[in-house]
């Protein structure tokens, strides 16, 4: 829990349960048990200049085309209002050169690019929550106006995040269809439902004003 000069502050994470998908994250998979030593690495991630505040977003370190490390799941660290994600880098010995891919769930996107190599130290701590590596990934191909058409749904990050009273959620959906969208806290309460309706293919937006609600996390 935070407080500001001008009120409270809230953090909501997305998490959209549907029976449809809206996304197609990459296959990528590590085995530990094939290596003899690991690092640590935890960073946030940045997409043409934007950094995430997708927790679904995915880091993955690879040598060649061998996958060497793989995170989803970022968690949002409060003091620096950062979603950052930990990764573990496996190795067989020091030296090696680990390169690094990502997945912008937002834009269904794999970035294979980045000006950031790592070169393996078992045992290596690299980055902090409080003070976490940039994973910076660009694609001049991938216009930050693109228009995007999902699969299925597509739910954006929440703007701002943290936010102060209001906060925007912006979705797209493919064709007519209900939707519900629901705010529950950390300890799984529904505690808002904002929306419950048919809606038409397109892009939407509803706001959640959360006065009246306690400083924390939300779902």
């Amino acid at each position: 829990m935070q407080l500001l000069s001008k009120g409270w502050i809230w953090f909501l994470g997305l998490f959209f349960l549907s029976s449809y998908s809206f996304s197609d994250p990459p296959d990528w998979e590590v085995t530990p048990n094939n290596f003899q030593f690991n690092s640590s690495m935890t960073g946030v991630l940045i997409f043409n200049g934007e950094e995430s505040l997708d927790s679904t977003d995915m880091i993955a370190a690879f040598t060649g085309g061998e996958c060497r490390g793989v995170k989803t799941n970022g968690i949002f660290f409060p003091p620096s209002g950062r979603l950052v994600f930990g990764l573990t880098v496996y190795g067989n010995g020091p030296g090696e050169t680990i390169s690094f891919k990502a997945y912008d769930a937002s834009t269904d996107h794999i970035f294979d690019s980045t000006d950031f190599t790592y070169t393996f130290l078992p045992n290596d701590i690299v980055g902090g929550a409080d003070e976490p590596l940039e994973w910076v990934f660009n694609d001049t191909n991938l216009g930050v106006d693109t228009e995007l058409l999902p699969n299925d749904i597509s739910l954006y990050p929440i703007y701002p995040n943290p936010f102060n009273a209001i906060a925007s959620v912006r979705f797209t959906v493919e064709v007519d269809r209900n939707l519900v969208l629901k705010v529950y806290d950390v300890e799984g309460r529904l505690v808002k439902t904002l929306l419950n309706e048919h809606l038409k293919k397109g892009n939407h937006s509803v706001q959640w004003n959360a006065d009246g609600f306690s400083s924390g996390v939300y779902f």
